[in-house]
């Protein structure tokens, strides 16, 4: 194997297949990249088991085609090269790697890569059942839902995220919860021919780490799907996963059909106060206080340290008052940060109810519904 390259473009490729080397694993192999140099195309691919990415370049020289593993030290190499272009070379009797840029050189022992896993051949996922997507599109509902995945080992289903069709709804629905807080999201899909209704349950960090590579942007993506394995298309990279075993219950329906209390504040604004609280909030929890009057929505927060209080002039306001609710601040400010509308909408139902948060933008240009529901946290006083 022997090309030539531009520093800039590998190290953006690295970069985003880095993301699928394991951090830990009994297989060594799976601890490098596997560099094939085709006729016509250079491939660069990680796998970590559960999630494989697959990067191609073919603004490149390609010299010579081979293909070989590399150490992970050579990403770290790559970034302090003194030149715009690097010469990789390498001896197929040996594995040795050579790497030159400038005047600089490094050498690096390679690895055989016959039994590495293989990724999925596209002859066959390119047949499966495809939904398309924009990637703006896409980045938002995994924006939305991601944070709400389970990190609890003991509750392996809900550290996925839910996609469900329903054929006679039309709705495309993607859900995620950790027991505490719930996150749905929900659109019209147009059925396209050969897609069925299906429900996946997609490991969350594997979408957690495509979501930081998707740009906001009118690029397409495209999502193969068959048996147990996603295969996502973006640009000039290839995400592959395992899906879960299937064993999500069916909690679309857990939110209340009425509310005694409904707010509307300033977005920017609550989340300054919210952090504000933090600073005193107390226990794991970061437990806050919120009270809700004709006119101010009141916060409060205590611990050892000392007492914080506050208040916020709501925009608008429907229902009773709410004499007081005790909430996790990290549930509440997660909603807001991945809220994209000035104003915030939420829905109480008493101080032991479910608080609601609603984006409603069924009549907008890309309509989609999406709901967030928190518990409230159980103390002694609010049990009683």
């Amino acid at each position: 194997m022997h090309i030539i390259a531009k520093k800039d473009l590998l190290f953006e490729v690295f970069s985003v297949v880095q993301r699928a080397l394991p951090v830990r694993t009994p297989m060594p192999i799976l601890k490098g990249f596997l560099l094939e140099a085709k006729k016509d195309e250079f491939l660069v691919i990680a796998n970590n088991l559960e999630l494989g990415i697959r990067a191609k370049l073919d603004d490149l020289k390609i010299i010579k085609t081979g293909h070989v593993l590399i150490q992970e030290k050579f990403v770290d190499i790559l970034r302090q090269l003194p030149d715009q272009y690097v010469e990789i070379e390498m001896d197929p009797e040996s594995l040795r790697i050579e790497i030159s840029s400038g005047k600089s050189n490094f050498s690096l022992y390679g690895i055989d890569p016959d039994e590495y896993p293989a990724f999925t051949d596209e002859k066959k996922w390119s047949s499966w059942t495809c939904l398309h997507f924009t990637s703006k599109e896409f980045l938002n509902i995994l924006k939305k839902v991601t944070f709400a995945v389970s990190q609890d080992e003991s509750k392996p289903a809900f550290k996925g995220i839910l996609l469900e069709l329903l054929a006679d709804e039309k709705i495309l629905y993607a859900l995620a919860t950790d027991t505490y807080r719930l996150a749905l999201y929900e659109k019209e899909y147009i059925i396209e021919s050969g897609v069925k209704p299906f429900r996946l349950l997609v490991p969350g960090k594997v979408l957690i780490e495509i979501a930081k590579v998707i740009e906001d942007s009118g690029d397409e993506i495209k999502c193969y799907f068959e048996e147990n394995e996603l295969i996502i298309c973006y640009k000039n990279f290839i995400f592959s996963s395992r899906l879960l075993s299937d064993r999500y219950p069916d909690l679309k329906n857990v939110f209340p059909a009425s509310q005694s209390t409904t707010i509307w504040v300033n977005t920017e604004m609550m989340i300054k106060m919210v952090q504000r609280a933090t600073l005193l909030s107390s226990g794991p929890s970061q437990m806050i206080t919120l009270r809700i009057d004709d006119e101010f929505i009141k916060i409060s927060a205590a611990s050892e340290l000392g007492i914080m209080n506050e208040e916020l002039l709501l925009e608008n306001k429907k229902g009773e008052n709410l004499d007081e609710i005790f909430l996790n601040a990290k549930y509440f400010l997660d909603f807001l940060r991945n809220f994209d509308d000035d104003v915030a909408h939420i829905e109480f139902n008493g101080s032991v109810g479910p608080c609601i948060f609603l984006q409603d933008k069924r009549k907008g240009d890309n309509p989609f519904l999406y709901r967030y529901l928190v518990l409230p946290i159980k103390t002694e006083k609010n049990v009683l």
